[in-house]
């Protein structure tokens, strides 16, 4: 395989991998949270991954919407912003050291009862 075909494969395949960990265009969260675009990302990648939970560097993909390059723990910062602002809704947001943040079907589904 030439480079200009692995490299066309590889975006292809980092492509996928981001819509995997994207949350559906679809799904908004209520305006009243005031979360800023990359906020809403990350809590919307949170609620839609099959067992709620999402590793740093995925949240991190998911956040970079706008393909800026920022570094990876900036996530830790967004997660604060992230649970400050949802906190008085009953949402929950676990850090797993180490590895990444779990939102747990309660929560789950307090997001998906606003979202109607």
């Amino acid at each position: 395989m030439n480079m200009a075909a692995r490299i066309e494969l590889l975006e292809e395949e980092n492509r996928q991998l981001r819509a995997v960990i994207s949350a559906p265009p679809d799904l908004k969260l209520p305006a009243v949270w005031n979360l800023t675009p990359s906020e809403a990302a990350v809590l919307l990648s949170l609620y839609s991954a099959p067992d709620g939970f999402r590793r740093s560097d995925a949240l991190h993909v998911a956040s970079n919407l706008r393909g800026r390059e920022t570094d990876p723990e900036i996530i830790r910062v967004l997660m604060s912003k992230v649970r400050r602002k949802v906190a008085a809704f009953g949402i929950e947001i676990v850090t797993r050291w180490g590895s990444g943040y779990q939102m747990h079907a309660q929560s789950r589904s307090i997001i998906s009862e606003a979202m109607q």
